[in-house]
């Protein structure tokens, strides 16, 4: 609840750092555009997209491509891969198939498998997994920081040179958060990574690699784990300036580059119909 308040109040501080770029009509400020970034994602009902990553892992950079359906609320994801498994795809519907994810993995053993949305199968070499794409984890992410640590936010948050990228006008907002660090964290009962991570707005793979933890469950009671004190070191951001969502964003831990996420072929808002999300659509491989 308190969050939820503290959500209530970032509206109110949005309204009117947004009123007061509109009235002036010039360049935002890193903390308007900020405010105005928060406002976009909430703004975005449905997308398509492709979906190129880098992403660090156990030092080595992996490579991603994915094509990729979805709507925000109810969340439902189709995803398509091109990389690293050709033609592999997996359809999210929140609240259905038991909330499991329905996997076509076109390799063996060559048939439909349900499966967790946290399961090693699907999260293997990956930081992020599906109920993490599109933009509303990054909306909370950086929410949180914010809501919680306001001034250490704002002083580290600036707009960079703006960029051409993609055949798009972007501006650059970075936060170049110094005070990042790792603190101890006592596992509660029931806990798994996944959970902790969610509790405290982080990257549960970052989590799992520092603490050398085989899955997202490997965590037992009273044991007591590293976490970061935030999401990460440094984020930047390529915001279109037409739709003000984040089309680029890259992530750094203390260790430097953690994952290069870039949102290519983007569409805002496009219709979609009950087989864009449904494995009986002749055009997927289910």
């Amino acid at each position: 609840m308190r969050f939820w308040r503290l959500i209530v109040l970032f509206g109110n501080l949005c309204f009117s750092c947004f009123a007061q770029s509109t009235v002036t009509n010039k360049t935002p400020t890193a903390e308007e555009l900020f405010f105005k970034t928060m406002k976009a994602i909430e703004s975005a009902k449905t997308m398509t997209y492709s979906l190129e990553m880098k992403e660090r892992i156990n030092g080595v950079i992996r490579f991603d491509h994915y094509n990729v359906k979805l709507q925000v609320k109810p969340f439902k994801v189709y995803s398509y891969s091109h990389i690293p498994n050709p033609g592999a795809e997996a359809i999210y519907i929140e609240g259905q198939n038991n909330n499991k994810v329905l996997v076509n993995p076109n390799a063996f053993p060559y048939m439909n498998l349900n499966l967790s949305p946290m399961s090693m199968l699907l999260r293997k070499n990956h930081q992020f997994g599906i109920l993490q794409m599109g933009f509303t984890y990054t909306h909370n992410v950086m929410l949180n920081i914010y809501v919680n640590r306001k001034q250490e936010f704002l002083q580290s948050l600036k707009t960079g040179d703006d960029v051409y990228w993609d055949k798009k006008n972007c501006y650059q907002l970075i936060l170049d958060y110094q005070f990042f660090g790792w603190i101890d964290y006592k596992v509660q009962k029931g806990e798994t990574v996944t959970t902790i991570a969610e509790k405290n707005f982080l990257n549960d793979y970052m989590i799992l690699e520092k603490n050398s933890l085989k899955d997202y469950e490997s965590v037992r009671t009273g044991q007591v784990i590293k976490i970061p004190n935030v999401f990460c070191k440094k984020y930047v951001m390529y915001i279109d300036k037409v739709t003000l969502l984040p089309l680029v964003q890259i992530v750094y831990d203390d260790k430097g580059l953690y994952s290069y996420i870039e949102y290519h072929n983007f569409v805002l808002n496009p219709t979609f119909n009950e087989m864009d999300f449904s494995k009986d659509n002749k055009a997927y491989g289910f």
